[in-house]
């Protein structure tokens, strides 16, 4: 994601708390000429300063916090006055149960064993009543899953009408 923001013109940091995840986006920036600043961190605890951020990008990130209300409080306290915060997330139900942990993780293998927890994964309203808390103005959320299978046998992610497996959305400072 750090990447495609970049290529479109913005000024980008990513931040990680995976030392060897962050040398590897590095790396790869640095070949392809990009220039990313990499920060280590966690979304509990962000090495940014108030108010210092236009955006925010939370991409398959909240499903994997120990914290959320912690990393949203975060994400609220560097974003300037009107900054926006772009997220997607897994709802907590059993169609996404089913697609994150036993299809993907389980029978595909697609992802890592225990990538997923369950127990992490938020409801669309729980979201919206934790990031309203802070003072967000959140915007609709719309439904995202699985369109279709590639030739790899893999499933492919675009916009769907339910929030019942992920969702996105975006809300305001």
């Amino acid at each position: 994601m750090a990447e495609a923001l970049m290529s479109r013109g913005a000024r980008v940091f990513g931040i990680d708390p995976w030392y060897t995840v962050l040398r590897v986006a590095h790396k790869h920036a640095r070949t392809h000429q990009m220039d990313i600043c990499y920060l280590a961190g966690a979304g509990e605890s962000l090495p940014l300063d108030n108010d210092s951020m236009d955006r925010v990008v939370g991409v398959d990130v909240l499903e994997h916090v120990l914290d959320v209300h912690r990393v949203l409080a975060e994400i609220h306290r560097v974003l300037r006055p009107g900054g926006v915060f772009f997220f997607d997330t897994i709802n907590r139900t059993w169609a996404a149960r089913f697609l994150a942990v036993i299809l993907l993780e389980d029978i595909l293998r697609i992802m890592p064993k225990g990538m997923h927890d369950p127990n992490r994964f938020i409801r669309p309203s729980e979201l919206k009543v934790e990031l309203e808390s802070l003072g967000f103005r959140v915007a609709s959320m719309t439904g995202m899953g699985p369109i279709r299978i590639n030739h790899r046998l893999e499933p492919v992610f675009g916009l769907l009408p339910s929030t019942a497996i992920m969702y996105l959305g975006h809300a305001t400072k």
